[in-house]
């Protein structure tokens, strides 16, 4: 018998592509700024409000995008 997929046999594929990390939030101007780490390809996303400011596999550039925000 063939060996099955782990992720697929435990239907975690849709899980793995929406699930992300909270690695570090603060507010400022009355928004709130977050660094969330996708779990699927370990791509940084930094929000500030509603807004995308960066999104991507360079942390150093994600660490410069949340200090930026300030």
């Amino acid at each position: 018998m063939p060996r099955q997929n782990i992720i697929e046999a435990a239907k975690l594929s849709d899980w793995i592509n929406k699930e992300s990390v909270l690695y570090a939030t603060d507010t400022r101007n009355g928004k709130h700024l977050s660094i969330r780490i996708r779990v699927a390809d370990a791509a940084a996303v930094i929000t500030h409000g509603d807004d995308v400011i960066f999104e991507g596999r360079d942390l150093e550039a994600a660490a410069e995008a949340f200090n930026d925000a300030w």
